[in-house]
């Protein structure tokens, strides 16, 4: 199967199939993610038909000129999920692909060289952001030991711990062991997760639509911005940001 582009930036022919898989999985189908190298085998076209209203629907909040109405119920049913699984999951890879394909070289040799790392996706979604984080780490030798999801739809959550699951399965090396690296599941809101900070570790925090979230909520965000400060003195803060809007970025830097 050929990969798929969005600009410049090519999505990895396992991430695709992968995808496909979860698909799958909402279209009650039994498969091996390794049997999918064809989305013809799921009619992608006809499940992005059947759920064409809800795509749109979805595709119109976050369009919206300051996304007021992205909240974070948004994804809280499974029809919800699934549209967004379908119209926006790889969309979101590549976007993210191509902030890492920038990453400078000298970034890139320290994360080679640190002991341990942590990724926190904070906002999850069907974890897009830190798949592709992942998936580049990996293919850069980063020790990676833990992956933390977090996310109140149960459903993204679900879509989101699986995939993750598999990805570090079929990334088993002789450089890396799936099971040195914990994934945790933490379904609460983004203000509610428990920041931990170690001196070993490095971690790679990943934030999206939360900043809409956050935009009116004075504690959340001076929680947050102690967490910046305490990482960022320790210099073991990476953070893969994507604002809401011009508006909410301006106010949180």
């Amino acid at each position: 199967m050929s990969t798929q582009s969005l600009s410049t930036v090519k999505i990895s022919e396992q991430m695709e199939r992968l995808w496909l898989w979860q698909l799958a999985s909402f279209a009650k189908r039994k498969v091996d993610p390794r049997q999918l190298e064809d989305p013809s085998l799921l009619n992608v076209k006809r499940l992005m038909v059947q759920n064409e209203s809800n795509i749109t629907e979805l595709w119109e909040v976050y369009t919206d000129h300051n996304r007021s109405r992205v909240s974070r119920d948004l994804l809280n049913e499974q029809k919800t999920a699934t549209s967004y699984l379908l119209a926006f999951h790889l969309p979101n890879m590549a976007k993210t692909m191509g902030l890492l394909e920038r990453i400078p070289a000298s970034i890139k040799a320290s994360l080679s060289q640190a002991k341990s790392v942590v990724i926190e996706d904070i906002g999850t979604g069907t974890g897009a952001i830190s798949l592709a984080i992942a998936e580049h780490l990996l293919a850069n030798k980063v020790p990676l030991a833990e992956w933390n999801l977090v996310d109140q739809s149960k459903h993204c959550l679900k879509i989101a711990m699986e995939t993750a699951s598999r990805l570090l399965e079929e990334s088993k090396s002789d450089e890396f062991d799936p099971k040195n690296c914990k994934i945790f599941k933490r379904r609460c809101a983004a203000e509610e997760y428990r920041w931990q900070t170690s001196k070993d570790a490095t971690y790679v925090t990943s934030m999206g639509y939360v900043w809409n979230e956050w935009a009116k909520n004075l504690p959340a965000q001076k929680k947050i911005l102690k967490m910046f400060e305490e990482r960022s003195q320790a210099r073991q803060l990476i953070l893969a940001v994507e604002p809401a809007n011009q508006k909410f970025s301006e106010t949180m830097w």
